[in-house]
């Protein structure tokens, strides 16, 4: 890092804290004529964090004390790990994928609450250069895109790309009314991205995106029932995110370098073959260097000062991320498919042998809508898993099945296959 990015980079965090202690009701220096928070006023208020040995365990906590949350916290947690790793050189960017009114958007929602306002750029929308004319610094920042439908076009697409991959923006244009000289403007990262997609996304920006599904299925739509039945009774109640704020503040205000002396033993053991895991690989090593962040209290330090993970930090973000890289690279089924394509093979030898079943009969067996049902089976064609026999238009889908079900593979190394001692 030269010495003018790390001038940026100073003056972005000193920012970051001031605007922090304003929405805290804080007094500045300035205005109390006393020295402003240090690192161990920070500390002093998040002591029950920084003694737990599983903060995510703390979050998935913090939502089930909630009456207005429902179903696995896995993906909740994972996304508070990509918002923390912010503030790492490399940070996560995800993209959170599910159909229409699953609860994409709250998952987002959810997590962000866990981390300091400041460290957040919330766009709805935004036009194809507004990353580049806009009077936001985005290093240590995560971008929050409600809707990956923004960056359908190529020029918005390209421009995200560039802040994620290359850690910074540079964008050039001719200003005709200023005398037609050029005219640079340059946005400094690092910086990540959390959206969100019922769709396809930008190929290329997608290689850049860890992918998570939200569950879809019958028994979570009844459990936000419940929840939301609940909260119009008047239990809804909102947990107390002072504490990891606190954290959030503290990370920044100190060492946030972490080394994982164990990376090449995972490396070696993680599955070839899967050409998606150039990318996705990164991404392992970034969440593994942030859940050690969180923890660095109880860390070792290497000569440098760098924060030293442990193979807990690997064990946590296996828990997390193992089946999402499985299936993102194609060595694994995704659950709903797999338990779609299961409910024609049932259906199929239930009645005559070989005859294809009706799209409404698949879904009265599983439970789901209609038109989630019709998005498996889409998932399930691309597989060459089922086929879609009838050919008429405006007729309802007939289905069979297709090649036969493959094992699932992971491609990530277990824990417990790796000795990469405590």
């Amino acid at each position: 890092m030269d010495d003018e990015k790390k001038r940026k980079e100073a003056a972005w965090r000193e920012e970051l804290r001031r605007d922090e202690e304003e929405q805290l009701g804080v007094e500045t220096e300035e205005e109390a004529g006393e020295p402003a928070r240090t690192r161990a006023d920070h500390e002093a208020q998040c002591p029950k964090l920084l003694r737990s040995s599983d903060i995510l365990g703390r979050v998935a906590e913090a939502l089930r004390a909630t009456a207005t949350f429902a179903g696995t916290t896995l993906v909740v947690q994972l996304l508070v790990l990509a918002f923390f790793s912010r503030h790492l050189a490399r940070p996560v960017s995800v993209a959170v994928r599910g159909e229409s009114s699953v609860g994409k958007s709250y998952a987002i929602e959810r997590a962000m609450e866990f981390v300091s306002p400041k460290g957040t750029h919330v766009l709805t929308s935004m036009s194809q250069l507004a990353l580049a004319y806009s009077d936001e610094e985005f290093v240590h920042r995560v971008i929050i895109l409600y809707e990956a439908d923004a960056l359908a076009d190529k020029r918005s697409a390209s421009l995200v790309r560039s802040l994620l991959s290359e850690g910074r923006l540079v964008h050039e244009y001719t200003d005709f009314d200023g005398g037609r000289h050029s005219v640079k403007i340059e946005k400094e990262g690092p910086t990540n991205l959390i959206t969100s997609a019922a769709g396809r996304i930008d190929y290329e920006l997608g290689t850049r995106l860890l992918s998570v599904n939200v569950d879809d299925g019958p028994e979570t739509t009844k459990a936000i029932l419940e929840v939301l039945a609940r909260a119009a009774e008047g239990e809804a109640s909102e947990p107390d995110f002072s504490e990891f704020h606190a954290l959030d503040r503290l990370i920044a205000s100190g060492e946030c370098r972490v080394v994982i002396p164990f990376a090449r033993v995972v490396a070696a053991a993680c599955d070839a073959s899967a050409t998606r895991m150039r990318r996705d690989f990164q991404a392992v090593l970034g969440l593994v260097q942030t859940h050690a962040l969180l923890h660095q209290t109880q860390r070792e330090r290497d000569d440098e000062g760098r924060i030293v993970a442990s193979a807990r930090d690997y064990a946590a973000v296996y828990g997390l991320i193992a089946d999402v890289l499985a299936c993102s690279s194609g060595q694994a089924i995704p659950a709903q498919i797999r338990e779609t394509v299961e409910a024609v093979d049932h259906l199929q030898h239930a009645g005559l042998p070989g005859e294809p079943v009706k799209l409404a009969e698949i879904a009265a067996h599983l439970g789901v809508h209609r038109t989630t049902v019709s998005r498996r089976i889409s998932g399930a064609i691309k597989l060459e898993l089922l086929q879609d026999v009838e050919t008429r238009s405006g007729h309802a889908r007939l289905i069979k099945l297709g090649e036969p079900l493959p094992e699932d593979r992971g491609v990530l190394p277990s824990p417990a296959d790796l000795d990469l001692g405590s």
